[in-house]
Parts: C-alpha cells; structure tokens; sequence
C-alpha cells in the first residue's frame, strides 16, 4: 500500500509503549519515498517543538535526567539531528541555537559530547570550537574508572560509570579525529580494556547497577561501537602485516559482541528491558552506528535497517487510510521525552538510508585482513561527492540478488579462493579445452553436434555467476605481496566467461579519465563480456593498504576506486538503500503464452545470459504473458514450434551462414515471423546490427528505414501495446552521445511482404532488461527498452498465421 505522511494533533497522549509483538506497518513493503515522507514530517514537528528563548531545551528535564548535566543537551541533540538529516547550518531559524551552543558553559558529558560532533559536521571556521570540546572531554576523562562521569569529574570515584556515556564520548572523540585531531593513545588503550573487561560471559554488555548483571541491546551495541572506534584509532596499522595470528582481544571482544546481537536482536524492543526499555530510540540509534560501523546488513539474518524503520514508524505514526499521520503524543507541550524519541528516530532514518557504494563478500576464509578498507573508501566518496554512502558485509551463501543493492561486491584476500583450491586440477582441464573449443568455433570445425566442455560443478561459482549475469561488476583486490588471490580470480574468470580474455585496461580508459583524471594509474586487469566489465581485479600493489590506512599515497588509488564506482552505477547514480533490494525473477503464469528464441551465431549472442529472464519476469508482472524462451541456433528456430520474436544479439560485426539467412528468409516470408538484431550495449557504433542491416537489405532488396510510424513504436492496433514514440536514453546516451535531451527511439525495420517483419537496433536493449545501469551503454532506460521488446513480441504474435499453435 502507497501511503503518504503528515502530522495530526490530537489531544495530548502518552508516549507509546515499544513491546514485543508484530507490526502494523510492514517492513518488507517500505520504501526510501515513505522514510523521505516520514523524515520530512519529524523534522517539521521539531521545529514546532522550537522556543525563542530556550530553543529545544525542556522546561522540565524527563524523569530521571538532570538539568544540572543536560543544560543545552536537547538543544546540542536537536541540531545535531537537523544538520545530519541535510537541514542547512545557515537556515535562519538555526543562527540563535548555534550563537547560543557556542557561548553557553555546558557541563554534562552527554551535552558537551553532542555539540563537538555537531563541529565536527561543520566546516573548518568551526574547528576551535571542537578543539574546545575535545579538549573538554580529554579533561573530564577519569583514569581510574576509564570512562566519563556525567558531569566533569577527572579526579573522584565513579562507582559505576556508565556505557551510554562513553558512548557519546568515544563518538565526540572520533569525530575529532576525523578532522585532524589526535586523540592521546593511552585514553584509547585504557577505554578498550575497560570495555573489553566489562563485556558479560554471553558477549553483550550492561547497565552497571547494584543487582546481577542484565544483557542489554542498547548497551552492547554501544560497546561494540567502542570497539570499533578503538579498532579503527588504534590498531589500524596492526592489519598491515597480514598476520595469521589468532584474533586480538579487541577482536575476540566483537566477535562476541556480534554473535550476541545475531541471538537477540529485535527490532521492538531494547533486548534485556531494565533501564534500557526507557530510551527504546536511543536503542535504535545505537543500532544504527554499531550498523555503519561494522558493514553488516544484518543481525541473526535481519535487515536491522528495514526492520528498525519499520518499528521507528509503527511507534511515531498511525495509520489513517492511505496516509501514516505523526502520533499528537510528539507535538510541542507533551511529554518531555518526546522530543528526545523525534531527534534519535531522524538521525537513524537520516544516516541509515544512504545508498550502498560497494558490498564486501564475507567467505570463509581470509576476507577482512583490513578491516576498514571498504569503510575508508565510502567515507572518502561521501567527502568528496559531499553526499553519504555506506558498505555493507555480505555473506557468499546468501541469495546473490541481495547483492544487488550495490553497484560493486567486493572480493578482497591474499590467499587463493577456498572454494576453487580442491578443484584446481578440475579447472586447469577446463580453461584448456574451452581455449580449443572456441578455437575450432572461430575457425568453423566443430564437430556434428559438438558441445563445448562443462566447467566443474561449485555452488559458490554458480552464485558469483548469478551475481554478475544479474548485472553485477566484482572488484576484487589482491593483498599482500603474493600473487596468490590474483591467480585465483583469474581462474574464476575463466570458469564464469570462458569466452573472454584478461586485459590490462590502457591508459586511455574511462576509469582512468572520468570523472577524475588519473595520473598514477594502479594496474587493473578487465574481463568483459562485449557490453560490460564483469570482473575488475587490482592484481598487484596490494592496494587495500592504501585504504586500510588513508594517507596522501592514498589518493591514486582512492580517485581510481571512486571512478569505478561512478562507471558501476550510471555516474553516482545509486540508488536509496531501501530501493536498491533486486529480488529473484519468477516466471508469471499468464492467461496467454508467447516465445522468444535466441539464436546462436558464431559471435557474442549471449553477452547478457539473463536479459530475457527479466523481460519473463516483467511480462509475468505487467502483461499477464508467460513467455517461453529457447536457445537455439538459427538453422533450428522452429524447433518447439513458431517463436513469436527470434532475437539476434551481439557485440561486434559477425557474418551468418548462407544457411542462417536462408532459415531467416523462410520464418519471415512464409511464417510471417519477426525478427529483431540488436547490438548489445550499444557501443562501437552498433557495429553488429549495422552490418546486420546491410546483409538483409542485401538478401531482401528492400531498404531499412525508420520503425517509428510502425505499430511496435506508436502501440497503434496492438492489444496491450505501450505507445514508445517518446522513451527514455541512459544518462551516459544523453551526456555522452547525444549532448543534449533525446526522446525519440532509435529503431530501425525492414518490410517483407509489405509488412515490418526485421528490425534493428543499433543501441542496447538486452543490458536495459538487468535493470541495472552501468556508464558507458548506450541505449535505453529500463522502462523503455522493456516496453519495446514487449511490444515487438506482442506484434509478433499478431503476426501469427492463422491456425499456428501458440
């Protein structure tokens, strides 16, 4: 169900109990247009909640907070949600908060903690005022206890420090250190081992009180994010040596850590309740930054994003037909503790949503040598393009469609694939006899009947091959000074593209060119399917130290990996992560059936192997068609009976046999057959259906002229046809070919008989299917390019003589 968002003032309610249970708002159906829609009303109903003396901060603080440790703290949290969820620092209404935060003495930790991260968000005019806090919080630091106290108290006792409060410290120093500043190793050293020594027997952490020690979700998530900052300030360089020692204890600690959240996370409620159960935002946020920090899209196989929103939305709003309408509970004048739940709830769908720049493969094996690699690069391109991306882990033996909510899956290691090392015998005697297999193709000597050999039978193999047959580019890195990961990728290379070679991408490239030019080029080896890189391996110069630690050698190979990721997703055009999930394709079970053949010739004609299954898929969804597809070669086309479409794709110019033509002249004149050539991506001039063209006007001697007045462009007399007279282009076609705005289709066809019966395409169709864009195609968007092929095929089977079986 759409729904819509506002607000609705009702008479005043109690904040809503956050209990266990099912939800009303789904959240499997949300939408990044509804977290939009949701954001856009909190942020409004915080700035009701704004007072022209006392800005957000409460008359009365909630039960339990003191005004003498929170003073300008809900002020310092509200800002600091606003300006995180893209509200401008310069709007007016923010001049008097900031004058005000910058002047006032703040004294409790939590406060002081809030408004460094809110400078540090800030540009550099702002710097004092975090070296300020920074140095704040250096002072008030207690060494005995390790921690914070609330209020500043460096020399006296804490008897039971607070995780939460060391939270909100160690993420003001972090972000300290983020702008250049040093942050003193010993504090750091002292704030892991008490976290480390603070950890329960199950993994998670507590609230320290008087009784036994009770597990709680918010406190484990905020010692985990301890651990990572630790990790990331502290032991960075340990990851450089490549070590086969066994894990550090800060790395044993969040193994722990995450093991517990796999067990207990839920989305509804802090795990463990006690004092936690008050601050159930608090939670949420909390499992946001433990989220980002880590990569991990999941705990206990749980989208902790979705799954969060979905239960941030369910406590915020109501449902009221279509529209989900903002709780009166939060309006000004309410409960205290509203505004607290508002500010949290922003900054969780705020940073949560950002769009997915690379996927990280976890494997068993060597695959998180540098930790924060793929961390370092996405927090570089969100500096440099000034808008956030994150990473995610991904696991190998989860559905590669999920993979798909990233334009790159990352592969790094410095040890051969485990999953190929038992076969490498197998694979050596395939990479042979597929290299003379396609050799006797080329030269026309294959045997009656000949198939070419089958590569050895590995399940993780077969969903690498999903992923990238679904549009996906691997990147993957070899570390270290062994070029044993190297070798290996290029073995999976052969076994899911026997057909392609490893090449050195040139100097000239668009990698290297665009958007930023780069001079010191690290090595990239390509393999390509005619259309697209499907693998990009960095094979040597062990490059995932450079981002490992990020310094200015750095550069080169930070401008390269951002200029993949621009090439990967249509020039940074990535998609909101709750809109990126691809899911499997299904085959509808329509009223009616249709049948494409796809015919082999002796080039590329299978360059995108799944392009067809998403025209299946769609044509299931939208049309209510059940189509069938074949392979077969052009000689045998009718073998299953008339094809309604007989698709001949490729990449580059190829000549078919007098036979291929005669069986094509036989299926258009006498079965009133249609035909499409399309040249695959779109590149090279679209050499393939331009030769394609010259060849059938050669055997036809008729002309091929525009196909726009035809009925499978106007959609005129053709039952569920789409009018395609205005479609929409790539963003690379606009950009790159055109130079300015085009909606016109580019289609071309030949009369047989005095009817459109052989079109041509010069640009792409088949990789618009993958509904997965990628730089450099020339052709059509998604929508366009399925609309066509939909309407080709269903005048195809207007064209079908009377009597044929469908």
């Amino acid at each position: 169900m759409k729904r819509s968002f506002r607000m609705l003032l009702l008479a005043t309610l109690p904040l809503p109990a956050f209990a266990p249970g099912a939800m009303a708002i789904d959240p499997d159906s949300i939408n990044d247009t509804q977290v939009q829609s949701a954001r856009a009303s909190i942020i409004e109903m915080i700035w009701q909640h704004q007072h022209p003396d006392r800005h957000w901060d409460p008359v009365t603080m909630p039960q339990g907070e003191s005004t003498n440790q929170h003073l300008g703290g809900y002020t310092a949290l509200t800002v600091l949600a606003l300006v995180t969820a893209g509200e401008s620092y310069q709007d007016p209404r923010l001049k008097q908060p900031l004058a005000d935060l910058q002047k006032v003495e703040l004294r409790g930790t939590y406060a002081v903690s809030t408004r460094a991260t809110i400078w540090a968000a800030l540009p550099d005019r702002f710097r004092p005022l975090l070296q300020q806090d920074a140095q704040w919080l250096l002072s008030s630091w207690n060494l005995k206890a390790a921690g914070w106290d609330y209020r500043a108290n460096p020399e006296g006792t804490l008897s039971r420090p607070s995780p939460s409060v060391r939270h909100f410290g160690t993420l003001a120093l972090w972000a300290a250190s983020r702008r250049g500043m040093t942050i003193p190793p010993g504090l750091l050293s002292d704030l892991e081992t008490v976290t480390i020594n603070n950890q329960l027997e199950d993994g998670a952490w507590h609230y320290p009180g008087s009784g036994t020690p009770r597990s709680s979700g918010s406190m484990t998530a905020a010692g985990l994010v301890t651990l990572y900052i630790t990790q990331e300030l502290l032991h960075a360089r340990d990851a450089l040596k490549l070590s086969d020692a066994d894990p550090s204890p800060s790395e044993a600690a969040i193994e722990r850590g995450l093991a517990w959240m796999d067990t207990n996370y839920d989305a509804r409620s802090n795990p463990g309740g006690g004092r936690g159960s008050r601050f159930p935002m608090y939670y949420q946020y909390a499992v946001e930054r433990v989220g980002l920090a880590s990569g991990l899209r999941t705990f206990g196989g749980r989208d902790w994003f979705r799954e969060g929103t979905g239960a941030i939305l369910d406590r915020l709003f109501l449902e009221r037909g279509d529209e989900l309408v903002l709780k009166s509970a939060y309006a000004p004048g309410g409960n205290p503790a509203a505004l607290r739940e508002l500010c949290f709830s922003l900054l969780f769908l705020s940073r949560g949503r950002a769009p997915i720049a690379v996927n990280k493969l976890r494997f068993d094996g060597r695959w998180n040598n540098r930790p924060r690699d793929m961390a370092n690069w996405c927090r570089w391109m969100s500096e440099e393009m000034e808008t956030d991306v994150n990473w995610q882990v991904v696991d190998l033996d989860t559905e590669p469609e999920s993979w798909l909510d990233a334009p790159i899956l990352s592969i790094v290691s410095d040890r051969p694939l485990p999953w190929l090392e038992p076969h490498r015998a197998e694979i050596r005697a395939f990479r042979t006899g597929s290299k003379a297999y396609l050799e006797r193709r080329r030269a026309g000597t294959l045997t009656e009947g000949e198939r070419p050999p089958r590569p050895p039978s590995i399940q993780e193999v077969e969903q690498l091959r999903q992923y990238i047959d679904r549009g996906g580019l691997i990147l993957a890195i070899n570390e270290g000074r062994s070029d044993a990961f190297s070798r290996s990728m290029q073995d999976l290379g052969a076994l899911l593209n026997p057909g392609a070679d490893w090449n050195t991408i040139p100097a000239n490239h668009p990698i290297y060119q665009h958007p930023q030019k780069i001079t010191r080029r690290p090595k990239i080896l390509s393999l390509h399917n005619g259309v697209r890189d499907q693998i990009l391996l960095l094979p040597n110069g062990d490059s995932s130290a450079d981002l490992q630690i990020v310094d200015r050698s750095s550069k080169p190979v930070l401008q390269t990996l951002s200029n993949i990721h621009a090439h990967a997703s249509g020039m940074h055009r990535t998609r909101p992560r709750l809109d990126a999930r691809a899911r499997p394709w299904t085959r509808g079970r329509g009223s009616t059936s249709a049948t494409i053949v796809r015919g082999v010739h002796n080039g590329h004609w299978k360059s995108e192997p799944l392009a067809l299954k998403g025209l299946q898929h769609a044509l299931g969804r939208d049309h209510d068609i059940a189509l069938e597809l074949h392979d077969r070669r052009i000689t045998d086309m009718s073998r299953s009976g008339r094809p309604d479409l007989l698709l001949l794709s490729g990449t580059r110019e190829t000549t078919l046999t007098e036979q291929d033509w005669a069986a094509i002249e036989r299926f258009v004149r006498e079965d009133q057959g249609v035909v499409l050539f399309e040249h695959a991506g779109g590149g090279d001039g679209g050499i393939f259906a331009a030769t394609m063209e010259q060849a059938a006007m050669d055997r036809f001697g008729t002309p091929v002229r525009s196909a726009v007045r035809t009925p499978v462009v106007t959609g005129k007399e053709l039952p569920g046809a789409v009018d395609c007279t205005r479609v929409q282009w790539t963003p690379y076609s606009i950009m790159e070919v055109f130079g300015a705005a085009e909606t016109a289709p580019r289609l071309r066809c030949l009369e047989v008989d005095g009817h459109p019966a052989v079109f041509f395409s010069r640009v792409d169709l088949s990789h618009a299917l993958l509904d997965h864009p990628r730089w450099g195609i020339h052709g059509y968007d998604h929508e366009s390019a399925t609309n066509l092929m939909s309407n080709l095929l269903l005048y195809g089977k207007t064209r079908r003589p009377t009597g044929t079986a469908p």
